[in-house]
């Protein structure tokens, strides 16, 4: 078997001047060697892409709860381990931030949850001052206990879950 020679061999590249390839190769990009971010201002982005939840409601059942600050007030949020998506009533946020979803939330029962769409609304966590973007799927209805779903709580550090 013949080996060819390759077209780069002995060239210089006219962008980082280093030699046996072209411009716009893998060898051109740079590399990160550090990536450091000293801001206590961080937010960090929070979605879920699968709509079905769970929520066992019964007198038997311990529920938890946590208190997060949304739009300058307090809000008591039932933690569910077993939802995927946040909920939301609208009397917590603006009207003006609500996004069209066509995402429906299932509950466990199988019913399916009519909402208005969903919203990007920063989260506080009381306890550490957390700042968090967190998308909520938001109800029309009033009496709807806000949810904050398995991996919300985790991000947030609500909530530690030990994986194996």
């Amino acid at each position: 078997m013949k080996k060819e020679p390759r077209l780069a061999h002995g060239k210089t590249c006219d962008l980082c001047k280093r030699r046996n390839h072209f411009r716009g190769s893998e060898m051109c990009k740079p590399s990160v060697h550090l990536v450091h971010d000293d801001s206590d201002d961080s937010y960090y982005s929070i979605s879920c892409v699968t709509a079905e939840f769970h929520t066992i409601l019964s007198s038997d059942s311990s529920t938890i709860y946590c208190i997060m600050r949304l739009n300058q007030q307090d809000i008591k949020m039932q933690i569910d381990c077993c939802a995927t998506v946040n909920i939301l009533p609208k009397s917590y946020i603006n009207n003006n931030g609500i996004l069209p979803e066509s995402v429906t939330p299932r509950m466990w029962n199988g019913v399916n949850m009519k909402t208005l769409g969903k919203c990007q609304v920063k989260t506080i966590n009381r306890a550490t001052g957390g700042k968090f973007n967190v998308h909520y799927m938001i109800v029309d209805q009033y009496e709807f206990t806000p949810l904050l779903s398995r991996k919300a709580s985790e991000v947030t550090k609500i909530m530690t879950v030990n994986y194996g």
